[in-house]
């Protein structure tokens, strides 16, 4: 097998797990609102839930790039991505339990958006070591595909899980997709 094939094999494994921890996420957005939402019948503290997830990003995306540029990504992206299982794994366990609280859902949507404030720019600058120029255009084609498959279908899933498994059930899903990104990398 040539390197170029191997790089590009190697791409789509990590694509793969992306997407699947991707479309996870907005399961879980989509799930952790609407908890909040029925829990509490308000929209401010249902947006908050967003604004929790928006604030780290936003102060943290200045630098992020510069560390993982200093780390392994590889292993930036494992971490991440354990990180975020243990964190909504935890909270899938504390809603069946019925202990979760609304402070737990704003804590655990900031800890899960800061590990993927690093794990993107780690994705992003792995690209062009495991794909070679000529196959860029169309490995940030699948990147792209992969993002708005994640958006449009991630909450359209949620909706049908959350009929058939509940929000724990969601929250369990999400867990195990960011299993799957980090054995997929």
């Amino acid at each position: 097998m040539t390197a170029a094939a191997r790089g590009m094999r190697d791409f789509l494994l990590i694509w793969f797990g992306q997407l699947v921890s991707g479309v996870g996420s907005r399961l879980t957005s989509f799930a952790l609102g609407l908890w909040v939402y029925q829990t509490t019948g308000s929209t401010t503290r249902f947006a908050m839930v967003f604004v929790a997830m928006a604030v780290p990003t936003l102060l943290l995306l200045p630098f992020a790039g510069v560390l993982v540029d200093r780390w392994d990504r590889r292993r930036t992206m494992i971490v991440c991505e354990s990180i975020s299982a243990v964190v909504i794994g935890t909270m899938a366990v504390l809603i069946a339990l019925g202990r979760l609280d609304l402070w737990q859902v704003y804590i655990g949507v900031g800890l899960s958006a800061m590990t993927n404030t690093f794990l993107q720019p780690a994705y992003a600058a792995s690209v062009p070591l495991l794909a070679d120029s000529e196959q860029l255009i169309r490995v940030n084609g699948l990147i792209q595909t992969g993002q708005g498959l994640a958006l449009v279908g991630g909450p359209a899933l949620a909706g049908i899980l959350v009929s058939i498994m509940g929000i724990p059930g969601v929250l369990a899903v999400d867990a195990l997709t960011f299993v799957v990104g980090a054995a997929c990398i």
